[in-house]
């Protein structure tokens, strides 16, 4: 095993813990209003180790040029570890708001800064229904993650 396969394998558990550890942890409480997401989570917890599975594996058994220079690797990596780094600085910008199922506390505001200057169609039903036209201005106000398509 060279160096690149140790820190993949290494980013890989980190990533799978601190994924369990937020499952565990963050999730909505008692008196929070919830059922939004509709599962996603669950479809989530299965389709993504079943994608890395899958992706690791045809690496091996398929001949793409471009998949065995060794810059690639380094990109694929670095990518895994920025992601890491970012979902946590997400998830500490909103604190107690954050929960790994799609949660209205009582107490919820708007995020306005940060990486929630973008916006994300997954909790917008669920943030029209809590907000109302407070949050439909704040969609007017704010950038598309992909111009003009999301």
């Amino acid at each position: 095993m060279n160096a690149l396969e140790i820190v993949f394998a290494v980013s890989m558990v980190a990533w799978f813990i601190s994924e369990f550890l937020y499952k565990n942890i963050l999730k909505s409480g008692e008196t929070d209003r919830k059922g939004k997401d509709r599962s996603t989570l669950n479809v989530l917890w299965i389709a993504i180790p079943f994608s890395i599975i899958s992706a690791v594996t045809l690496s091996y058994y398929t001949k793409f040029p471009i998949a065995h220079d060794i810059w690639i690797l380094y990109l694929g990596e670095a990518l895994i570890l920025i992601g890491i780094i970012v979902r946590f600085i997400i998830i500490r910008s909103l604190g107690k708001y954050f929960t790994v199922d799609v949660t209205i506390r009582k107490d919820h505001t708007i995020k306005k800064e940060g990486f929630y200057s973008y916006r994300i169609k997954i909790e917008e039903a669920a943030l029209i229904e809590q907000f109302g036209e407070e949050y439909l201005e704040y969609r007017r106000k704010t950038r598309k993650l992909i111009p003009f398509i999301y």
